[in-house]
């Protein structure tokens, strides 16, 4: 099981130091921009197929 917080941390790490943006990650996985945004607030929860989607993207 994907540890979400550690997700999201790793999430805004890898994108301050790749200077890529959210929306390039939202498109590799295959969801909506403002998704991945209510995500990362915590407003909303990804599946878990799409957490570890995210996962391997980020090389986590």
């Amino acid at each position: 099981m994907v540890d979400v917080n550690s997700l999201r941390e790793q999430l805004q790490e890898f994108v301050k130091v790749n200077g890529i943006k959210y929306k390039y990650i939202a498109e590799q996985i295959n969801i909506s921009e403002s998704l991945l945004c209510h995500w990362r607030k915590g407003r909303k929860e990804l599946s878990q197929d799409k957490l570890n989607q995210l996962k391997i993207l980020l090389g986590a």
